[in-house]
């Protein structure tokens, strides 16, 4: 797995980072260079920057194994890792299938969670996924337009499977498993994963914080809006692990 490291490698905290879907993990350098007193670790996630695909379909959880894996073969320190959207996804996993490794999670607008649909919505999807075929060919020129997600348009074989895999996943319920510390970061703005999504789970996590920062979106977290992100895991970080 590829990761850049930066920061101080002789600091008792470590902090993991683990970006979105289809970007890498430069998409996190912003905000981890301020935390540069900390051992910080930025990985390229499997099928995403220098690291390789997957050889099949993996699950959220397949990713989780995959960082603990990279974690246990470092030397023990204190470990928090911190996952910004889909990364999200892979916090939630970590932290409810209790792998010893990790000692606390921080959520940047984590994924995880089913937006609630309109009634509109669902006979739509309904209507796409009964009739579509039948559809395309009396017009095959329907055959040329793509439904789904734009990151879902933008990904092709081992890498389309698993986002549809990954996209399908509820993690409501696992949530609940989590017992170490949570820190839950969302924008007001926030349309990808909406604070709703981190009203749940600090409903579900018994040792979690939710802060919700205004008129911020899904990136602006990471960018326009580090500052306040910062404040809150800086905090986070002092009130339970120095």
């Amino acid at each position: 797995m590829f990761f850049e490291r930066i920061g101080n490698e002789d600091s008792e905290i470590r902090l993991i980072w683990l970006h979105g879907w289809g970007v890498d993990h430069t998409s996190l350098s912003y905000i981890a260079s301020s935390f540069s007193q900390y051992d910080n670790y930025l990985l390229d996630l499997a099928g995403f920057g220098k690291t390789k695909e997957p050889t099949e379909a993996w699950d959220t959880l397949d990713y989780a194994k995959s960082v603990n894996n990279f974690i246990e073969s470092l030397t023990q320190k204190k470990t928090i890792v911190l996952g910004h959207s889909f990364g999200g996804r892979v916090c939630i996993q970590l932290a409810s299938n209790c792998f010893k490794e990790v000692s606390g999670i921080v959520l940047i607008g984590g994924a995880g969670l089913q937006k609630k649909r309109s009634i509109f919505f669902k006979i739509y999807m309904f209507l796409i996924k009964t009739f579509g075929p039948m559809l395309k060919k009396i017009f095959p020129f329907l055959s040329k337009i793509k439904v789904g997600s734009s990151d879902y348009k933008k990904t092709s074989g081992t890498m389309r499977e698993i986002i549809k895999k990954t996209l399908n996943e509820n993690l409501e319920n696992i949530s609940q498993n989590i017992k170490i510390p949570t820190l839950l970061i969302y924008g007001s703005n926030d349309t990808a994963t909406p604070p709703c999504f981190g009203e749940t789970y600090n409903k579900n996590i018994k040792n979690s914080k939710l802060f919700v920062i205004p008129n911020a979106d899904h990136y602006s977290l990471l960018q326009e809006h580090s500052k306040q992100t910062q404040y809150f895991i800086i905090n986070f970080l002092k009130e339970n692990f120095l």
